[in-house]
Parts: C-alpha cells; sequence; structure tokens
C-alpha cells in the first residue's frame, strides 16, 4: 500500500516556491540556516496552526520532515520569529507569482476581498468597554478555473473594496474575463480592465435609476452575463477554504505582521491546495492501475 502524506507533499512543493528566496540575506550571514528553510517552516506554522514554540516541537518528532528540509538541527524558536518580522513584504508576491506553476491557468478571473479578525480582544470585552474591534481586510484576484490566488492586496484601513481593484487586475496577466460583484460597479474599473485586456462582468447598481451613467455600465446593464457572472463564486469558495482550514483569526500583534500573516496564508493556500490535487491524482492512478 502507498501512502499518500499530504504534509510530506506540502513541504515538497512549498520548497519548490521558495525557491525566488535568496539563501542568506547578506554575504555576513551566519549561514547556519537558509532563509528558505525558515520560510518553508513558516509555511507548516501556518498550515498546522501552532505557535512558533510548539512547531519546534513537533519538529523534534518529526525527523523526516526535517531531513526534507535539510536540517541538520533545529533553530530556536525566536529565530523564526525575528526572521517573519524582518520579511520583506515585496517577497510575499513573489512567492505567490511562483506557486502559480503548479496549476493551470484558465480566462476568467475572479476578485472578491474577506476579512480576518485580530484575536486580542474579546467580543464581551468589545461589548463591555464600548470598543471597536479592529480587522484585516484581505483583497483576492483568483483564478477560477484552479481556485489559485493569482493576486492579493492586504490592509487595515476601511476604505472600500473597489480601492483594491487597479493593483489587482495589473497583477493578473493572461486573462480575457474579469468576474466582481456590485460593490466594484464603477466605470472606471471598466476602463482597467480593457487596459489589461479583459471584459468585465460586474451588475449594475441601479438604485431606482432610470438612466445608467456611463457607456460600459449602459452595455452591462443591457447585456449581463449572468453565466460567466457565476464564476464569481469561485473567489467566495478560495476565502471561505483559506479560513477554515488556516484559521480567521490572526496572532500577530503589530499592524505589519498582521499584514504579513494574511500574505503568508494566501502563499500557503496555493501550496495545500496544488499538494492536495497532486495527492488526489496520485491516488487515482494508482487505483486505476490496480
Amino acid at each position: 500500500m502507498i501512502r499518500r502524506n499530504v504534509y510530506k507533499r506540502f513541504a515538497l512543493l512549498a520548497l519548490r516556491a521558495v525557491d525566488v528566496v535568496r539563501p542568506y540575506s547578506n554575504k555576513f550571514s551566519k549561514r547556519r540556516y537558509t532563509q528558505r528553510q525558515h520560510t518553508v517552516m513558516l509555511m507548516l506554522k501556518k498550515r498546522l496552526r501552532c505557535s512558533y514554540r510548539e512547531l519546534i516541537q513537533l519538529f523534534e518528532l518529526m525527523p523526516e520532515l526535517a531531513k526534507i528540509l535539510g536540517l541538520t538541527e533545529l533553530p530556536h524558536f525566536t529565530t523564526l520569529q525575528k526572521f517573519f518580522a524582518r520579511f520583506p513584504s515585496g517577497l510575499f508576491a513573489r512567492v505567490l507569482q511562483r506557486t502559480l506553476a503548479f496549476f493551470d491557468a484558465g480566462e476568467i478571473l475572479s476578485i472578491d476581498s474577506s476579512g480576518f479578525s485580530i484575536r486580542h480582544m474579546s467580543s464581551h470585552y468589545e461589548k463591555r468597554c464600548g470598543k471597536y474591534r479592529p480587522y484585516i481586510k484581505s483583497s483576492l484576484a483568483v483564478d477560477a478555473r484552479s481556485q489559485a490566488i493569482v493576486a492579493d492586496k492586504v490592509r487595515k484601513s476601511h476604505a472600500h473594496d473597489v480601492k483594491d481593484f487597479k493593483q489587482l487586475v495589473h497583477r493578473a496577466h493572461g486573462y480575457t474575463t474579469l468576474v466582481a460583484d456590485k460593490g466594484y460597479d464603477a466605470e472606471w474599473c471598466h476602463r482597467e480592465a480593457k487596459k489589461r485586456g479583459m471584459r468585465a462582468v460586474i451588475p449594475v447598481r441601479t438604485r431606482g435609476r432610470t438612466r445608467v451613467m456611463g457607456r460600459n455600465r449602459a452595455l452591462m446593464c443591457k447585456n449581463f452575463d449572468a453565466k460567466t457572472y457565476h464564476q464569481r463564486s469561485k473567489s467566495e469558495t478560495v476565502n471561505s477554504v483559506e479560513k477554515r482550514k488556516f484559521g480567521d483569526e490572526l496572532s500577530s500583534r503589530s499592524t505589519l505582521l498582521q499584514k504579513h500573516e494574511v500574505r503568508l496564508m494566501n502563499v500557503c493556500y496555493n501550496v495545500y491546495r496544488a499538494a492536495a490535487s497532486a495527492a488526489a491524482l496520485l491516488g487515482h492512478r494508482i487505483s486505476t492501475e490496480l
């Protein structure tokens, strides 16, 4: 019987995804561990939903996983914590783009946003003291075919979702159609999509008006493609799976690390989905051969 270990597959794909990370931060590094090893360990921490201390203790019981990462000795848990604090924000986008090589891209891009709560304030304390519980908003551009995250934008402001539309569209390449909900109903959104060679399918908010402002919005109101718009549910599926597998609460305290945690979660989701698909495909091939 051939056993399919999804955690081992996750670690192997994570190593392939972090090859865009430099092995060492500078020439004066101690070279005891590599940045790639630390990055994969952070991804496993998010996958296992444990703390830094618990992750090191689990690695003590998993010598095979440490061997895959090439670890001859385990780092202290504070080493991972400090590495995560100084991890460059732009590097998350590069690793996320690297994970797209695990999927077959489609033609439809779906955009949606979701929020992650910060768990350092209980709902009881919030109600008693009249406090407002902040949250981190994550806007995602999702490939409708593979349900992989193509681009993301993370922020703590409470501005409208449409604020992130331009950055998400400009980071996506090779798509012909874009779908989004009514929150992105704006004439300039249609123009931005056309600049990238995409046809935007966004329902129009009429609000009881007899006239629709904007040429592209008027055409959309007249020729709305409901079948294509149904693909927008794929982005909601990605948000749901991501929160169920990695949690909907953030453990970091500073705003910067909270954003890093969401970006790391997006990378982990792509690797997790690729690992699960590969394991399922392996199982199908084995059952067919037998």
